[in-house]
Order: structure tokens, then sequence, then C-alpha cells
């Protein structure tokens, strides 16, 4: 171990090229700490001493852990003297992050974070039944705290649940036991904690503010909605829709949570709902915010975050209609309808100068364009619409008043 970590401190060191000989010693050492019944103990033990690691080191013993963690901890007949030990290293991790403040050492919480999420996975609930109450009550001790309570909810989404994240069967059906767990043993504690950052932060700490709205963003897929979809968390969005710092996280917040799957006559009162409660407010101050701050940066890419939310508004409003078009009439023209009111605000972001956020809203245009296929125009409003689209495009499509033909004639040959 002694020879790991002084090669470890020689690599700290940016100026220093290690002999081939020096580099397998490590690769060595390294490996056998992992594969070694108490190599993780040892690189807990380094840790839990802290004797001047850089942290290079810590990274190094954390990925021992890691391994450990994946590897031997999750057997059944493991001994409980290594549970204390972990719960001693989680402990030790939790009390140094008192004097932290939020992203800072990023890297080395993240993969703090890991451990955490992996030792829930494995623990929860039954060898460790209140792992998320124990866990929650620490984001109240200091700024550093919160900022590692929400990355491990990150963490747990990120390389845990995420669906996107391939599994074999047996960690499947793991992972569906871990959320059913969520959901019955800790799902309204973890929201009441969520709703008690917004509103301590919302204030005074926008990063903590919008890690919360992301983790929210994570989990609203696989918890119930009106935990998240209501009047206290609505009048939250509504104010981090009109604070600068706070209004682009709460935009993709509010797409996870419309994109959330449902039966169709749900998602189509869920848009409704939210839009009139929430969005369409932001929506009505679209004009004024393009004609007075069309060059500010920090305004384009707000309205490139409320366009892209827009448009998943148009994108699931569109898949109802295509369902029930012809199998519900009725609820089928309700889809239509509600795709129809909102094209004003989509024409607003469409005609921007900027293509980014123009582009955003196009496949908005689009799915209207295609229902009016299938229905025909049948209101002077509808060809209107269409007309602004054409314009619109036609537009775009000129050179700008200071292009040089000329130069870029003669570039060409």
């Amino acid at each position: 171990m002694r020879q790991f970590l002084e090669i470890i401190h020689l690599l700290s060191n940016p100026t220093a090229i290690l002999p081939n000989s020096d580099q397998q010693k490590l690769i060595h050492e390294f490996e056998r700490l992992k594969e070694s019944e108490s190599g993780w103990k040892e690189c807990v033990e380094f840790l839990l001493s802290d004797d001047g690691l850089n942290d290079q080191t810590k990274f190094f013993c954390m990925q021992v852990i890691e391994n450990f963690l994946k590897t031997r901890y999750k057997n059944n007949n493991v001994p409980q003297t290594d549970q204390d030990l972990v719960k001693k290293f989680m402990s030790y991790w939790l009390h140094s992050q008192l004097n932290r403040k939020a992203n800072e050492k990023n890297f080395l919480n993240k993969k703090a974070a890991q451990l955490f999420a992996l030792v829930s996975l494995i623990d929860f609930p039954n060898r460790w039944q209140n792992f998320f109450n124990d866990l929650m009550v620490t984001c109240q001790w200091s700024i550093g705290n919160a900022d590692f309570y929400l990355k491990c909810l990150m963490a747990i989404h990120s390389e845990i649940v995420d669906r996107e994240i391939p599994h074999t069967p047996e960690e499947l059906n793991l992972i569906t036991y871990y959320k059913d767990s969520i959901r019955k043993h800790c799902v309204n504690e973890l929201v009441e904690s969520w709703f008690l950052l917004l509103k301590e932060h919302s204030a005074k700490n926008p990063e903590i503010t919008c890690q919360t709205l992301e983790v929210i963003g994570a989990y609203i897929s696989w918890i119930e909605i009106n935990l998240i979809v209501n009047s206290r968390f609505l009048e939250f969005f509504s104010y981090a829709l009109n604070n600068s710092d706070l209004r682009e996280t709460a935009c993709g917040c509010l797409e996870e949570i419309i994109d959330k799957g449902m039966d169709f006559g749900a998602k189509l009162k869920l848009i409704d709902y939210l839009w009139t409660n929430v969005i369409h407010q932001n929506a009505l101050m679209l004009e004024h915010q393009i004609s007075l701050h069309n060059n500010d940066e920090d305004n384009c890419d707000y309205l490139l975050q409320f366009g892209k939310l827009l448009n998943t508004i148009g994108s699931n409003l569109f898949m109802g209609w295509q369902k029930m078009y012809k199998k519900e009439p009725e609820l089928g023209s309700q889809f239509f309808q509600s795709i129809e009111n909102k094209i004003p605000f989509a024409l607003r972001l469409l005609n921007h100068s900027d293509d980014d956020i123009s582009e955003c809203v196009s496949e908005y245009c689009m799915n209207y364009i295609s229902i009016l296929k299938v229905n025909k125009i049948q209101t002077r409003e509808q060809q209107l619409n269409i007309e602004s689209m054409l314009g619109i495009v036609i537009n775009k499509t000129k050179y700008d008043s200071s292009f040089n033909f000329d130069n870029e004639l003669i570039s060409s040959l």
C-alpha cells in the first residue's frame, strides 16, 4: 500500500514522467489492492486518517472501494464489521462536507456519491432501511452537505435507475425492487426534502436550487406525479421561471414532468394544467423579451430552453392526436385545439434571428402542418398561421444585406 501511495504521489506532480517500470508497478499494486480481501480496508483507513493525501490518491482509493462494493459487499454473508467500516467511511465523508462550497472538488464528490449510490442499492431496505432518511438529514448541515446529498441522488439516477443504462435481467429485478422500496418507505420524505431545499436556497443559492430541480426532473418518471404537480411546487415553478438564475433549469424540469409516461387523457389534462397555471404567463412575455433583449446571451439561452419546453409540449400533444383522432375523435380534437392555441408562441420563436432558437420549435410547426394535411385548413386563423410560417421561412432564406456576392464568387473559383 505504501508503494502504491508513493507512486500516486509522484503522479500527482503534473511535470512527472514515470518510466514504464514504475507505471507497471502502479498498475500491479492497484490490481492487487482491488483483489485483496483487505485492500479496500487499507484504502478506507488511509482516507479516514487523511494523512496529507492528495486528491488523486483519494480518487484511486475510492476506486478500490468501488470494486469491493460491486463484487463482494453485495454478498448476503458480508461480515457486520465490513458493513460498519463502510458506514464509518460514509460518516467521515459526510462530515468532511461541512466547510465545503457547492461544486468544490467536484470530481471527488461525484466519485464519493457513486459509492453512496452503490451502498444504497445493496443495503436499502433490508440491511439499512433508514438509509435515505439518514442521508437527507445531512442536507441541512451545510451548503456542502446539501450539494453532496443532491449529487448522491443524481448518482442513483445516472448509475442505477436510468432506463437508458443496459442491465441484466437480474439487475433489472433488483432495481425494480429498489424503486418499489423507495416508493413504499421514503418517497414522501424525499419530496419534502426537495421542497425544503427549494424554499431555503432559491433566493440565495441558485446552484443548490438548480441541482434540486434537476433531481426532481430525473425522478419524476417513476414517482407519483401528484407529489410534484401540486399548488406549492407550481407556485415555486412560477417564481423560478421569472428568476434569471433559475428559469432555464425550471424549463428543463417542466420538460421532464411533461414527458412522464401516462395515458393520453391524463397527459392532455397535465399539459393544460401546467400551461394555464405556470407556463402561459411566461409565454405572454416572449414578445417583450425577444424585442428588448435580442442580443442578450443569457436571454437567448432562456428563449432556447423555453422553446425546447414548448416543443416538448407540442410533441406530446401531437402523439396524443395521432393515437386518438380516429379512435376517439372528440379527444383527438382537444389535442389539436391545445396545439393550435400555442401556435402564436411557436411562431414568435420560429421568427427569432438566432437560428438555434428558431430551429427548436420547427418540429412543433411541422406537426401542426401534418395535422392540417389530414383535417384540411378550415378557418381563416389556420390559413394565417400557415402564411406566417411560410413568410418566416422565406425571410430566413434571404441573404443578409451585408453579404458580398462578388467576394464569395471569387473565393469559390
